[in-house]
């Protein structure tokens, strides 16, 4: 996984990311395993997996997310400090 930047509240997602990111979150709550980058295009209509690789950056830039390249579901939510990983909820 690369290195990522502590969630920046101040660091707001568009509606898109917004989007990507809980669509990526239930995802995992239902499979257990993150989605493929095929499988992100699909569900959200970005035509080209490189479309898709630009929101995940995004997505890691703004510390949403950790990503490894090299695995095929190399996607991973970093969740805030009291956070739930999986569903971004507070816990209790």
């Amino acid at each position: 996984m690369k290195p990522h930047a502590q969630p920046n509240p101040r660091s707001s997602l568009t509606p898109r990311q917004a989007e990507i990111l809980e669509w990526i979150r239930s995802f995992i709550a239902r499979h257990g395993y993150p989605p493929s980058h095929r499988e992100i295009g699909e569900a959200m209509s970005i035509g080209s997996t490189n479309g898709v690789r630009d929101h995940l950056r995004t997505l890691v830039r703004k510390g949403f997310i950790e990503t490894d390249y090299v695995a095929a579901r190399g996607i991973r939510i970093v969740a805030a400090p009291g956070t739930c990983p999986t569903c971004g909820g507070r816990r209790e």
